[in-house]
């Protein structure tokens, strides 16, 4: 449910249970919350009163579905565009959150035929506002993902280090296990859900090659009880590499502070919940980032589970270009090495157009950066001459 100012909101509570009657799952019953929450800000910053245009069956225009499709395309702190998916589900939400009030609204008319006509008329034109907005193509050439900057970066690492007084978990052995998560996601390249699904026997420590491995096998995936999201590996299984350093940080994890998690000797899992003793969720995830920037607002907007795992790719794509730069190779075999190094990495298919998208972020925010750098360079020869 969705809560203002402490209550249940009214307005969406009888749509969102509809649909744990027609035993929707929680995690989209979640969902479907969060972007009827955008619905509403998108209404008050247009100064629309939504259940008095569902009472009194005034339709929406489609300027306002125009501009209702343009909030909901950005993201609400940075103004980046969003994910087509996530934008999609959103413009689904509220089209389906319109449709209830509006058919509960239309049905109370049903004992006036000419209202009930008259209503049925400007749903029809409500209707076709969104199939055009439907059929709007999707411009994705500004959705590059984007890492932190450099110098979040190196703040990133230092609140999350387990000894910083920068770092806001309160128990030692919290910290050592979001600090060793933290570490999957943003020098691995992991996805949240692969992190979560990590458990003791995929990680190597000892001998020569040290590494943990994603497990895509479904008959060798491991099973997980009394979460409502389950989590899932989206991409290939890898095994990703581990410098001594970082592998002696996950041993002192595993040996010292796993154990005084409950319920450490009943999971095989890395990851184990503060308070149940349970493999970490999805949620739990998201939950560090916020409390991150909760103390560090500098954070608000740009970090995220999915924000480390673009760091990465930005950290690997530099680090291909430093090592390639010293060996004597053509230009066309230097990106062909490259791009199968990053669809390893990322854990992608063969021939898969993401190792260019992943990068594009650092690659824009360079452009800009130098753009920025060669005018302020003819500003000066101006001043020069």
């Amino acid at each position: 449910m969705i809560a203002v100012n402490g209550e249940v909101d009214l307005i969406s509570a009888p749509y969102l249970l509809s649909l744990v009657n027609r035993n929707q799952a929680i995690g989209t019953v979640r969902l479907r919350s969060a972007a009827i929450i955008d619905f509403y800000r998108f209404c008050e910053n247009a100064g629309i009163n939504f259940p008095r245009m569902m009472a009194s069956l005034t339709n929406f225009q489609i300027g306002q579905l125009e501009a209702l499709s343009a909030f909901l395309m950005a993201n609400r702190v940075t103004g980046e565009l969003v994910a087509e998916q996530t934008y999609r589900a959103k413009m689904v939400t509220a089209k389906a959150f319109i449709y209830f009030w509006w058919d509960t609204y239309q049905s109370r008319a049903s004992n006036n035929p000419k209202a009930l006509a008259h209503a049925k008329d400007k749903r029809q034109i409500m209707e076709q506002s969104f199939r055009l907005l439907e059929k709007t193509p999707w411009n994705s050439t500004q959705n590059t993902k984007i890492g932190l900057q450099p110098e979040l970066r190196a703040l990133f690492w230092e609140i999350i280090n387990p000894y910083s007084t920068l770092n806001p978990f309160e128990y030692e052995a919290t910290r050592w296990r979001n600090y060793v998560i933290f570490l999957t996601l943003g020098l691995g390249g992991n996805r949240r859900g692969e992190s979560v699904l990590l458990r003791l026997q995929d990680v190597q420590v000892m001998g020569r090659e040290k590494y943990f491995e994603i497990i895509k096998d479904p008959l060798r995936a491991p099973r997980r009880t009394g979460h409502k999201i389950n989590p899932s590996v989206k991409t290939r299984g890898r095994k990703v590499a581990l410098t001594n350093e970082i592998a002696e940080i996950f041993q002192h994890y595993i040996v010292d502070e796993r154990p005084k998690f409950r319920g450490h000797l009943s999971s095989d899992f890395l990851f184990l919940s503060t308070k149940s003793g349970k493999p970490l969720s999805l949620r739990s995830v998201n939950h560090m980032t916020s409390k991150i920037t909760d103390r560090h607002p500098v954070f608000k907007g740009v970090l995220s589970p999915h924000r480390l795992r673009n760091t990465f790719h930005d950290l690997l794509h530099d680090a291909i270009d430093i090592q390639h730069a010293e060996e004597d190779m053509s230009p066309l075999m230097r990106e062909s090495v490259k791009k199968s190094i990053q669809e390893y990495a990322g854990g992608w298919a063969p021939g898969s157009d993401m190792p260019d998208h992943y990068p594009a972020g650092s690659i824009e925010r360079k452009v800009w950066q130098m753009t920025l750098r060669a005018q302020n360079l003819s500003l000066r020869n101006l001043d020069d001459a």
